[in-house]
């Protein structure tokens, strides 16, 4: 049916205006998908310069030092936010930025990588510590594994039934020279974050020569006890007393002239010790015996056993 000259007309302005705004809709997403990418590039370099700002900081970071965010930093970051921000309106000026555009919280990340950084270093120094810990126990090793070799050679070298029992000088003084060799060693190890504690190189050197010591005196006290009354001490060659004018006979044995009817017994023949039987004195018979009747010089041997 054929229609009137009006009617065309708002047929065809009605079908314009549908075309019109489907164009405008099509522009309007248009312009918001790139706003949105520009928004999105904008973001991502904003927040890549921010990371690069605070990572340069957080090399600078040490631990006798201040944490704090440098006021250069933050005025660096926020002069990057101005400009990118300045550029984003320029480039895309009928587009509407959104709500926390370009908003970082510094702060919060700053605290974050400062966290980070101060359990590094926690770590790192609980391992240095632990590794100085293995070298001091290493060289209170070696001191009290020294001590004790310097000991038993000194224990060694004290003689049977000796009087002085003090650790040799000898052996002291090798005791002294590697202590401080062991300090010297340590102190040139030490770093910043560690110590060299007041027990360092504790060995009570003076306490096992002490028990040393007492081992060994019981040990001679045992040696005399076995030797009591064993092997009896006599008179060389035909035991007669060698001066014309004595010619006393000792082949009974020889007497300690302190205590008569005594015999003196074999204690230790390397270091000559004897014992009394009546008084239990010990001696040693370095240069022989004498004669108790006229103190002449005998030589002494001992009997294997005792004789009747």
């Amino acid at each position: 049916t054929p229609q009137s000259p009006a009617t065309n007309y708002a047929t065809n302005w009605s079908a314009i205006q549908a075309e019109l705004r489907a164009a405008w809709l099509v522009e309007i997403d248009r312009r918001n998908r790139q706003g949105n990418t520009a928004v999105n590039t904008a973001t991502t370099t904003f927040q890549a310069f921010v990371t690069l700002e605070l990572n340069k900081y957080k090399n600078l970071l040490r631990p006798d030092a201040s944490t704090a965010l440098p006021e250069e930093a933050t005025r660096r970051i926020e002069s990057k936010k101005a400009e990118i921000k300045s550029d984003f309106a320029r480039d895309n000026p009928n587009f509407k930025t959104p709500n926390g555009f370009l908003e970082e919280n510094i702060k919060v990340k700053w605290e974050a990588i400062v966290s980070a950084v101060k359990v590094q270093w926690q770590t790192a120094i609980t391992e240095e510590r632990n590794q100085w810990n293995a070298v001091l126990a290493t060289h209170n090793k070696t001191y009290s594994t020294f001590c004790e070799r310097q000991l038993t050679e000194g224990a060694g070298s004290i003689a049977f039934l000796s009087s002085d029992c003090s650790i040799p000088s000898a052996n002291l003084n090798a005791i002294t020279a590697k202590r401080k060799e062991l300090i010297d060693l340590a102190t040139t190890q030490r770093t910043a974050n560690v110590t060299i504690p007041n027990d360092f190189l504790n060995f009570n050197y003076t306490a096992v020569w002490e028990s040393t010591v007492n081992t060994l005196k019981t040990k001679w006290e045992s040696r005399v006890q076995d030797a009591k009354w064993k092997r009896r001490i006599t008179t060389g060659g035909d035991h007669t007393c060698p001066r014309a004018s004595c010619r006393q006979s000792h082949i009974s044995g020889v007497t300690h002239m302190q205590c008569p009817q005594s015999y003196f017994y074999w204690v230790d023949g390397p270091t000559k010790y004897a014992i009394c039987d009546k008084c239990e004195v010990r001696r040693q018979l370095l240069g022989g015996v004498c004669c108790y009747k006229c103190h002449e010089t005998m030589s002494a041997v001992y009997f294997t056993d005792v004789p009747n």
